[in-house]
Parts: structure tokens; sequence; C-alpha cells
């Protein structure tokens, strides 16, 4: 059930709050699945995003299970720490740092004939989408309404 994506909007999904996305290498037919979670904290009795995300993987497709904590990225840079399990050269490692690299310049994706998809779930609350509009977009309508106008601007359909 994986919907494409238009790859500039990888760093729009990518920190929209709760994310599923795949990365799939076209040529090889290998792909990442990757799981998206803001850190959010109570601030004045109201919960608030941190600008942290925590990113987790799962490389052998088995569902819901293996999901593996990676990383933590940060909206501001766009850079990421590991995960403790996982050392600096290792396979998450380089994962991440493509991924760090596709944040800051989508067309990376292009060119490395990595195509995005996402699972049909709305990219802020993880919701199924139904909508057609909603499920090229990868983003609900409530959702869209309250992550305001430049947000829905700035996303490009599949082309």
């Amino acid at each position: 059930m994986n919907k494409p994506l238009n790859p500039q909007n990888f760093a729009h999904i990518f920190f929209a709050g709760r994310t599923r996305v795949t990365l799939k290498n076209e040529a090889k037919d290998t792909h990442v699945r990757l799981k998206i979670k803001e850190k959010k904290e109570r601030v004045n009795g109201k919960m608030v995003g941190t600008g942290r995300f925590f990113v987790y993987t799962s490389i052998l497709n088995d569902g819901d299970t293996g999901w593996d904590f990676a990383a933590t990225f940060f909206s501001d840079s766009k850079n990421y720490r590991l995960g403790q399990k996982h050392s600096q050269g290792s396979q998450v490692d380089r994962i991440m740092s493509f991924v760090s690299k596709a944040l800051k310049t989508p067309s990376i994706l292009s060119q490395k004939g990595a195509g995005v998809y996402h699972e049909g779930r709305c990219c802020r609350c993880a919701m199924p989408l139904t909508h057609p509009d909603s499920i090229v977009l990868g983003v609900g309508p409530d959702c869209l309404e309250h992550m305001g106008p430049n947000f829905f601007r700035t996303l490009l359909p599949v082309i």
C-alpha cells in the first residue's frame, strides 16, 4: 500500500510529526522503512514539539515488528545523532547520512534513483488517509489546516 511522494516534499513530510516513509533504491530494488516521531514536551499545560525527531528503521520489511531506534534528527540543522547501539560507518549510519543529505538537498533522491513512498497514513497524526488528494500529499485535510497555508503551498504532487 505504498504511495509515491514527490521527493521535493521529503523534508516537509519527514518533519511533520509522525511519519512513516520508505526510501527505495529503484535500480537495486532495495529499501529501508523509516518511522519518525517528534519529541514533545509539556509547556504551560500544552504539548509542544521540540524540533527533535526520533527515527526508527526497519530494514527487514517485517511489518510493525523489527523497528530499531536509529538516530535523533534536529529540524533546525537537519543533522542527526546516532543511537547508542550504532557506530559510525555502520549500515544505519550510512542510511542516516543519506537521509540527512536528502533533507538538506532533496534532489539527491532523484540523482541516486531513490523513490520516496508513504504508507497511506497522515504524516502528522498517522491516521489512515482516504481522500485521493490527501493520499497524493501524504497529509490529511484536518492536519493540513493545523499545519498552516505555507505547508500546503510548499507540497508538490507526484509528477
